[in-house]
């Protein structure tokens, strides 16, 4: 793009709001589909106003534009050599309405952040997209976005009140229900005569439009004008469902009015394993007469596929249906369910489930399916080529023995799963979409599958809409008569062909654009971990998020120059690696980055950290400076002092260094006295001065524990968050040879646990140390978890006036999956009442050093916890990160605020002496 054009954006948006950089555009040219072009810019307009005048300057110089929002689509609709606009940083409640049961928001907001917003006002948005934690309502509006509960709740559409659209041509529309004949729809069509057109159009085409259009219970195949006809019966002409479901060819959507619903309060779960197949298509439709809120298909295929042992699944059965009700008492409907159930043959007895985590349970082989099939192959992925069909229910059967049928013909593993109340079938082939064999495959089973979808009087997308990926069959499915209303319906509001133009009307060959590098990646780019990544939450920008990184990382013309705030922006905190369904560590792209020019004040620093003894001497002599420095008077000068290097803020609260080391102050514990439990306690309860080793000590000795406190160094995870593998490595030896004898290592920081842990991965397989670092991490506790398991707490239960606890789960003991049991701890704790923390398992923005070099970015991933905490308003925050208590201490300004888990429990405890 010319940069006088880029000028002008900037002028108008912000320079920090639009991205030309080689890196930027290498993280915007994907999605989660198999798709890949590099826009020519990105903008990412913060207000209204922004969004007009840029689309004003792009029209002037008839520049094409593509709609963004989380880029979760599979269809390659948000994919695009145009000028891409991002919504992300458009993302406010404007307004919530509790008797209308309506809110008002900006498109840009996330589907979960708007129902959590909703969650305390006892109402929700009722679409249940799976990939909810990452789709923005403009992209449900943009597909007509539903999930596995829509069999009772329906589609994005039902829940839209009114619309706030961009147009084409720049104009803006308020898009809403008109009545026929009144004087609104006639100045309605005075102002925009285009719509007038369009009615004139479908009014005029009624007939063929309701002979085209399959009856289903989901269909979001090109523009949905059977509903548009079917109001217009009614007397209405439905304005925003023309829009719905246009994955933005016709306008841009700003802001939406959605209808809500109650909250909807238990649930019950069923889990019911037939025998037959083809029974499964007559049990959905008697489970369909008592309303369920969920509906799900597995195939026996499949559940062999992800492990009938590692579920409890009989090999007998061919089918899995799951089905939920939310809407109690549940007595009648379980009484009614297996009244239906005695016609079937079952392979097991139904299980029923209320309890939330028992249902996950049953859950899990449902979501294992997806990760499972990338875990088979590293070449042949499940990518979603034809995998969105809406079938007749009754029709689901033989749909599903003529899959498995070409699959087995062509030896693929496949995946077949789906809403089955709604007739959706999700279809993941796992092939190599890289290799010219696989694209021909690819080409070959893409035909025969839709082909027979349409036979069966089925569509070729019931809720993941076009794109790219399926814009080729549309005139197939509708007949050409159909095709030529949309593309005449097009040239009415986009004549042209500005907004999104290479989707959905496009007739270009699925197999085109295919992105080769990425199709044999284990990242399936599904942007998951977008919205759990605190880089994210702060930029709103694809460039500075885990799944943009991977694109810029492993780029063949990756410039360290060009990406220096892409390396710098990781946390190293594993949020993608904890929510990745196909468990891939993004950081680690970016450390290996990093280690290919390792920085210079890394290196001292941790070349100095070699010599424990001498490192902690000059810890000790810092900290003693730092004191001088910690007064009014002289922070200002210690503020200018650190720019060069970080920033260390006048206002911060900063910890104090101790005189003593922990092995100092307990020098009976740090002789080799036979104990065995071990605690490893880490940089920073060994240099800092903190209550949280003293208290650990403690609470083991008083309840009968032998405690040591071995020589250890540091665990290496600073060493691995800057990319110095060799001295991480170093540090793992030390601490395994120094560690191994003991029965119990436990440990008071999270990161360290974590650590600790991972360190198998660091030795190859009969690599010496390999089963020494597979011992170590057998025997590792999170002090939580130890006394939860192993100490019988004697408590004061005559404490102080009761507390208000809370707890803030550190990154790294989700990582290590420790953090129920650091929660259960805390529950029912004499004195106290635990609260929880909204947000508890996001991260605080610490990080370690993360917080000292990018402090202002570390206190805005801050502000989410900020407030968290202030809807709660607790007495005392607890955690067992020791960084993560500075940061609580530090945000929240206060030093009484926050501590570890240990110390509140070593103040309860209450034993004869």
């Amino acid at each position: 793009m010319k940069r006088r054009i880029i000028n002008q954006l900037a002028s108008i948006i912000g320079s920090g709001n639009i991205l030309t950089s080689t890196a930027e555009l290498e993280a915007y040219a994907s999605d989660a589909s198999i798709y890949k072009a590099y826009p020519r810019a990105v903008l990412i307009p913060t207000t209204y106003r922004q969004l007009r005048n840029a689309v004003n300057v792009l029209r002037k110089h008839g520049l094409a534009f593509t709609p963004r929002g989380g880029g979760s689509g599979l269809a390659g609709g948000a994919v695009s050599d145009s000028v891409l606009i991002d919504f992300s940083r458009m993302n406010r409640v404007l307004s919530c309405d509790l008797h209308a049961r309506t809110v008002d928001v900006e498109c840009g907001i996330v589907y979960d952040r708007l129902n959590r917003y909703l969650l305390g006002k006892g109402l929700f948005f009722p679409p249940d997209p799976s990939s909810g934690d990452t789709c923005q309502i403009g992209g449900m509006l943009g597909n007509n976005s539903s999930g596995a509960r829509s069999v009772k709740y329906g589609t994005t559409r039902k829940y839209v009140q009114e619309l706030h659209i961009l147009l084409p041509d720049g104009r803006e529309l308020i898009a809403r229900d008109f009545k026929i004949g009144s004087k609104e729809i006639e100045q309605l069509f005075l102002e925009y005569p285009q719509l007038g057109n369009i009615y004139r159009l479908i009014s005029g085409n009624r007939d063929e439009i309701l002979k085209a259009y399959p009856r289903l219970r989901k269909n979001v195949c090109g523009y949905d004008l059977r509903t548009m006809v079917e109001k217009l019966d009614q007397g209405i002409f439905a304005l925003p469902q023309l829009f719905i479901g246009s994955e933005g060819t016709l306008g841009l959507f700003v802001s939406a009015k959605l209808r809500l619903l109650p909250l909807p309060g238990e649930k019950l779960t069923s889990l019911i394993l037939f025998e037959k197949l083809d029974q499964v298509g007559d049990a959905a439709l008697d489970f369909l007469r008592l309303e369920p809120a969920g509906l799900e298909l597995i195939d026996g295929n499949t559940l062999d596929l992800i492990g009938r042992e590692r579920f409890d699944l009989p090999p007998s059965a061919e089918a899995m249906l799951i089905v939920e009700f939310d809407d109690p008492p549940f007595d009648e409907k379980v009484s009614a369910l297996k009244d239906y159930l005695k016609k079937y043959s079952l392979s097991s007895e139904p299980v029923f489930e209320t309890d939330p985590k028992k249902q996950a349970a049953l859950w899990g082989a449902r979501k294992a399916i997806v990760p499972t099939l990338y875990r088979l192959d590293k070449n042949a992925r499940p990518w979603g080529f034809i995998e969105d069909a809406a079938i007749p229910s009754e029709k689901m059967p033989e749909f599903i023995r003529f899959l498995n049928r070409i699959f087995n013909e062509n030896g693929l593993t496949c995946g077949i799963f789906g809403h089955i109340g709604d007739g959706n079938l999700h279809v993941r082939p796992a092939i190599n979409l890289a290799s010219e064999g696989g694209q021909r495959l690819a080409r070959s089973l893409f035909d025969r599958v839709y082909d027979r979808i349409f036979e069966l009087g089925g569509s070729a997308t019931a809720e993941h809409g076009d794109g790219h990926l399926r814009a080729e069959v549309i005139p197939r499915m509708y007949g050409d008569k159909i095709y030529n209303l949309f593309l005449r319906i097009k040239e009415q509001l986009d004549p042209q062909y500005r907004s999104n133009p290479e989707v959905l009307l496009s007739k270009r060959n699925f197999l085109e654009n295919i992105d080769f590098e990425k199709v044999v990646r284990e990242c399936a780019a599904c942007g998951k971990c977008n919205n759990y990544c605190p880089s994210f939450e702060v930029h709103k920008s694809e460039n500075m998020a885990a799944r943009g990184w991977v694109r810029v990382m492993l780029a063949e013309n990756f410039s360290r120059r060009d990406a220096k705030k892409e390396l710098a922006g990781c946390l190293n905190c594993k949020s993608c690696l904890i929510v990745c369904p196909a468990g891939v560590d993004v950081s680690r792209y970016i450390i290996q980055r990093r280690s290919e020019h390792p920085g210079f004040w890394g290196k001292q620093i941790f070349g100095l950290m070699r010599n424990q003894k001498r490192f902690e001497e000059i810890a000790g002599f810092s900290g003693g400076l730092l004191r001088l420095f910690d007064n009014r008077a002289m922070r200002p000068l210690l503020e200018l002092a650190s720019m060069p290097f970080a920033r260390i803020d006048r206002e911060r609260i900063l910890p104090s260094f101790t005189k003593k080391t922990l092995r100092q102050k307990y020098p009976q514990l740090a002789s080799d006295n036979g104990g065995d439990v071990a605690y490893f306690y880490g940089c920073a309860d060994n240099l800092l001065d903190s209550n949280t080793g003293p208290s650990l000590i403690n609470v083991l000795q008083k309840h009968g524990f032998s405690l040591s406190l071995p020589e250890q160094k540091c665990c290496g995870m600073p060493q691995q968050t800057y990319g110095f593998f060799d001295y991480e490595k170093e540090n793992a030896v030390y601490n395994l040879e120094s560690l191994d004898r003991y029965k119990y290592i436990v440990f008071s920081c999270a990161t360290c646990l974590g650590q600790v842990l991972s360190y198998p991965h660091l030795f190859k397989e009969g690599e010496r140390y390999y089963d020494t670092a597979k011992s170590v991490a057998s025997k590792c506790y999170d002090i939580s978890e130890f006394i939860l398991r192993f100490v019988d707490l004697k408590l004061n239960s005559n404490s102080q006036p009761l507390k208000r606890i809370t707890f803030h789960q550190p990154c790294h003991l989700r990582e290590a999956g420790r953090q129920e049991q650091a929660e259960e701890l805390l529950q029912n704790l004499p004195g106290t009442r635990y609260v929880q923390m909204e947000d508890a398992d996001f991260c605080c923005g610490s990080a370690g050093t993360y917080n000292i070099f990018h402090y202002e970015d570390s206190m805005k991933i801050f502000e989410r916890k900020k407030r968290a905490v202030k809807k709660i308003n607790p007495d005392l925050i607890l955690s067992n990160c020791p960084t993560c208590i500075m940061q609580f201490q530090d945000g929240l300004k206060s030093r009484e605020i926050a501590c570890h888990s240990v110390e509140l429990i070593n103040h309860l405890c209450v034993l004869d002496e």
